[in-house]
């Protein structure tokens, strides 16, 4: 049996495979808030080709209610300081406010090509 083009996807549905791929990966740190708790642990990745690849955390504008405590690289954690420059793929665990996640997204989404 050939399966190309069209076919494929309706043979990944009834062989159950069309679903999409979720890695979530065991950090080494949790935050339980509470319900006064305006602030969330959150974890994003360094998208390749980001405008934050290269740079420091000082040179980026986080908002000041944000931090990034803690940095997985290479299957290894890094605990940040200002100087720690950001690469491709990193995931960055943020304590952010919830009124800055987009702000944050936005910082680490925006290509390099963008100005």
């Amino acid at each position: 049996m050939l399966l190309q083009g069209w076919s494929l996807t309706p043979v990944a549905k009834l062989l159950k495979l069309d679903m999409p791929l979720k890695i979530k990966r065991e950090l080494p740190l949790q935050f339980n808030p509470t319900d006064n708790v305006d602030m969330d642990l959150l974890d994003f990745i360094v998208p390749y080709n980001s405008f934050a690849v290269g740079k420091t955390l000082a040179e980026l504008s986080f908002p000041d209610d944000s931090r990034i405590v803690l940095i997985w690289r290479n299957e290894k954690s890094i605990i940040p300081g200002g100087g720690t420059i950001l690469e491709d793929g990193d995931t960055l665990l943020t304590l952010v406010n919830k009124n800055n996640i987009s702000g944050v997204k936005e910082i680490l989404s925006k290509q390099k090509s963008e100005s």
